[in-house]
Order: structure tokens, then sequence, then C-alpha cells
């Protein structure tokens, strides 16, 4: 253990994290391990596989412990981040698809419309709602569930949108270093969308020489509408 030996020696205590993955979450990693480019890359490679299964909080103030922290600022500074879903993070996709397909909601729906037509429909919705409002209560699994994924939603579209973006537009890292993006920045920006989109199903995605990538799937990291950017430019 040569790297940073020379504290831990100095330091009465510390403390070892390692991690066990497997199925798909393992060979992602394993992707983005072997396109790795530099021992930057490999650190925060690392770093957000750890954080994105083990996030250590105080119970009573919620906040993250100093180790938690200390990963989390480090990532901050290096401006990285990185798609690695665990299985719970398309649970509140899975919830949604749920109520549409599977749950008999849309049934209720559809009794309540045929009866009381459509002002009876918005009433009942509303009613739904006003419930929720007013007596719903989270229990702890829900409050650690947005602890940990609350950013990463609001980082991307809603879920319920999702299905309405199209492959119109592709990208590559020169587009996006056109957008003004750094080259470092755009190539993390495209291997990160590769990975996204090889876990949506797109396995074409998983080929390492493909270097452009629908425009939804840079929207998905970025969180920033650039389609209408690229089509502009395109144009002109």
């Amino acid at each position: 253990m040569k790297y940073l030996r020379h504290i831990a020696e100095e330091v009465d205590d510390w403390v070892r994290l390692e991690a066990q993955y497997s199925n798909k979450y393992a060979h992602q990693l394993t992707e983005m391990l072997k396109v790795c480019e530099s021992d930057q890359e490999f650190k925060e490679i690392i770093l957000c596989s750890i954080l994105d299964r083990y996030m250590f909080f105080y119970t009573k103030s919620n906040k993250p412990t100093e180790m938690t922290k200390l990963m989390l600022d480090e990532l901050e500074e290096l401006n990285f981040s990185m798609y690695l879903p665990s299985p719970r993070d398309n649970e509140l996709e899975r919830s949604i698809k749920y109520l549409t397909t599977n749950s008999g909601l849309f049934s209720v729906f559809y009794k309540i419309k045929f009866i009381y037509g459509e002002e009876g429909l918005e009433d009942f919705i509303m009613y739904l709602y006003e419930e929720f409002k007013n007596n719903y209560i989270p229990n702890d699994d829900v409050t650690n569930w947005l602890i940990k994924h609350k950013l990463n939603y609001i980082n991307q579209s809603k879920p319920w949108k999702r299905k309405e973006k199209k492959m119109t537009v592709m990208i590559d890292k020169d587009r996006l270093m056109d957008l003004g993006f750094k080259e470092n920045q755009a190539r993390n920006i495209i291997r990160q969308a590769k990975t996204y989109l090889v876990n949506e199903g797109y396995e074409l995605y998983s080929n390492k020489r493909l270097g452009c990538v629908p425009s939804f799937a840079v929207e998905e990291i970025t969180g920033v509408p650039i389609s209408n950017d690229i089509k502009g430019a395109q144009n002109e």
C-alpha cells in the first residue's frame, strides 16, 4: 500500500472499505475501468461506485458522516459524475410503470369516467391528491431512498416524460466542445451517456469505438436540453 501510506502510518486507526459488485452493475463498472485513461479517472470511478451503493449518515441529523463527506467533496472538486445505477435507482420508474400498467388504477379511472363523466374523473383525481397531501406519512425506507437518490433524479428529466425522447440528433465529443465543454468533460459525458444507453437496453453503445450518442442521452447526463442548440448549429 504505497499510495498515502505515510498518512496511514501517522493515525491511530483507520477504516478500510470493501465492496462487491455483481451482475449488470459489475459489467458496467468493468467497461468503465477498461476505457479509463488516467489515474484520476480511475479514482473517480472507484469513488462513484462506492458512493452509489454506500453512503453513511448520522441518524439524528441525516447529515453525512465525515468519511462520506470527504468522498463527496473529492468528487465535487473533480467535477465528475457517473451513471452507474444500482438495482433501486430505477425504483421510481418501476413504480410509475406499475401504476400505469398493472395496478388497476386506469381501470378505476375508466369506470368513474364512464359513470360520472370527465368532471367526475377530475374530481376523483383531486380527491386522491387531497388524501395524499393530508394523510400520507412517508416511512423510513422512503426517506432514506430520497436522501440517496434525490439529487440523481433532479439532474435528469422527469421519468414519466422520458419516453417522449427520440434519437433525432447524434452528438460526439467535438460537438460538445463546440457547445462550451472542455475536452475532458466532453469525453466523460459521452462515456457516461454510452453507459446510460447500455443500461437502457441499447447494446450497440457497448462498442468502445463508437464515439457518438443520441442527444437525449447527453441531456440525461447533463440535465441540460441541448437538442435545439445542436439543430441550430447544423442549420447555420
